[in-house]
């Protein structure tokens, strides 16, 4: 077996570190749990991290690389660009159960680290931005329904995200459906 590189055992570790907060919250993240996921021991998981906060922000960094995939080279369009964001973000949600879940609650925030609380923050945020910018560039292009406001409009895609999350479905086929419908209700 070929031995891992620090980066590789760097993310290795962060993902760990994501399915057990995930999964039991972060009162219930351990080191000793970590170790026993990743097949190490806790000395050796602090060879790569000096303390406990410092490996739950690689896994927050580790959130924010898995969802910045979901930016890469988007369409011109802006409803185009839209949908291929809300279609990746809902796959990816039904990629990795929970994670959407951690960026859109308090549950990392609850870390009391300043550093923790700025890159979820950021994350949000970001993706708002772009979004957002979509909707407002649409809007000057005359592709939505005259009424529409770019800035309620991205509280009902989040709703829409966040409603899909509360289902806990793995349906895919429900994305179809559910963009179909935000078309119809926000398109000329």
């Amino acid at each position: 077996m070929e031995r891992k590189t620090g980066s590789e055992r760097v993310i290795e570790i962060a993902d760990a570190a994501l399915q057990i907060i995930t999964r039991d919250g972060l009162s219930g993240f351990t080191t000793k749990k970590l170790a026993q996921l990743v097949g190490l021991s806790e000395g050796t998981i602090f060879k790569h991290f000096s303390s406990k906060d410092q490996i739950i922000s690689a896994s927050v960094d580790r959130l924010r690389d898995l969802i910045a995939e979901n930016t890469a080279k988007l369409p011109e369009d802006p409803i185009e660009k839209v949908e291929v964001i809300f279609r990746r973000r809902l796959n990816f949600a039904i990629q990795f159960p929970g994670y959407m879940d951690l960026i859109l609650s308090d549950e990392l925030v609850k870390s009391g680290s300043n550093e923790i609380v700025k890159k979820i923050m950021t994350i949000r945020n970001a993706a708002t931005a772009l979004i957002l910018s979509c909707f407002v560039e649409a809007k000057e292009l005359e592709l939505l329904k005259e009424e529409l406001d770019p800035d309620i409009l991205i509280m009902i895609l989040q709703g829409t995200v966040q409603a899909f999350l509360a289902s806990k479905t793995t349906n895919t086929f429900l994305i179809d459906r559910i963009w179909k419908n935000l078309n119809t209700l926000i398109l000329k």
